[in-house]
């Protein structure tokens, strides 16, 4: 029993820490670019603003397999070298594409 103890891991694997990195960073780029567009009085486009809530509501808790499908999205060829818009209208397009939104 106390051998259990001793081998038993931290808290998550390591895919689940590297989808709450992933869902960290998001959250912190949604809210710079938010700040962003408030600063040069831009509207937000309906899908970058529908996935900027999605993280900042942390609403992928409550919906399972989304983050997954988030964090594939973001790590596909097509997706790696586009701007915040493009990143997140293709989100948007998983998203929907896959039920959660």
């Amino acid at each position: 029993m106390t051998k259990a103890k001793r081998t038993r891991r931290a808290y998550g694997t390591w895919q689940l820490q590297r989808l709450m990195e992933f869902a960290h960073n998001e959250q912190v780029n949604a809210h710079f670019y938010e700040m962003c567009y408030e600063k040069l009085s831009k509207k937000i486009p309906f899908k970058v603003l529908s996935v900027m809530i999605f993280f900042e509501k942390e609403e992928y808790s409550r919906k399972p397999g989304s983050l997954v499908t988030l964090f594939r999205v973001a790590h596909s060829e097509t997706v790696r070298n586009d701007d915040f818009e493009r990143r997140y209208e293709k989100y948007y397009a998983a998203l929907q594409e896959k039920g959660f939104l």
